[in-house]
């Protein structure tokens, strides 16, 4: 007993076989990154002085951050912060 009935109805998979043009790929063209290439990654960040550090934050923040990253046209978050962490540390070393 066939558990889809495929062969029943002159099928050999799951592909339409009178319509090629409806047949759909299953090949894998955007892969994850393995966790070699991460852990590279995270190795070149290191010996580039970088620290990893992760925190949450209160969603009206994260908001402000994104409003201030989109008006100066960088891609992420990080260049906002730094300078937000610079200015905070100079300010309170400052008085």
């Amino acid at each position: 007993m066939e558990t889809l009935g495929f062969r029943r109805f002159g099928l050999k998979g799951l592909q339409n076989q009178r319509f090629p043009e409806l047949h759909v790929s299953m090949s894998r063209v955007a892969k994850a990154p393995s966790k070699e290439l991460v852990r590279a990654h995270r190795e070149r960040r290191r010996a580039a002085g970088r620290v990893l550090v992760n925190t949450d934050l209160p969603a009206e923040l994260v908001e402000a951050i994104d409003r201030l990253k989109e008006a100066r046209g960088v891609r992420g978050r990080t260049p906002i912060i730094e300078e937000a962490l610079r200015v905070y540390i100079e300010t309170q070393q400052g008085t």
